[in-house]
């Protein structure tokens, strides 16, 4: 999907919370407590795919994580595998709290919004 304006400013606004989110992060989540982020990995097409990876290690501007996506377009890579990548390049994030509840995922609403107005056409 195309990243317009729209799809762009929720992005910048769930980054602006990153530097909280890696914080929280840092003091130590809670049992059941999660955070994902969404980052984009090279395509061998030389385009991006955007995948979830859950925050294992936040350091420095540095993420590690677990990928959480079976990628269509990256050869090689695999759902489970540890990747890293700079916090600058994340585009949204989910944060699930051990009530249930979530927030983030800003980016995610929109897309489903468009996807859901296409198939209604």
């Amino acid at each position: 999907m195309k990243h317009d304006e729209e799809l762009l400013a929720a992005s910048r606004a769930q980054k602006a919370k990153l530097p909280a989110l890696g914080a929280r992060f840092r003091e130590g989540l809670a049992p059941g407590e999660r955070i994902l982020l969404k980052a984009p990995f090279s395509t061998d097409s030389g385009g991006n795919e955007w995948m979830w990876v859950e925050v294992i290690g936040w350091k420095r501007g540095e993420v590690e994580g677990i990928l959480q996506n079976e990628p269509s377009e990256v050869a090689g890579l695999r759902p489970g595998a540890r990747v890293r990548f700079p916090d600058s390049v994340v585009f949204d994030f989910i944060h699930y709290f051990p009530d249930g509840h979530e927030e983030g995922n800003e980016t995610g609403k929109i897309i489903l919004r468009r996807e859901n107005a296409v198939k209604a056409d």
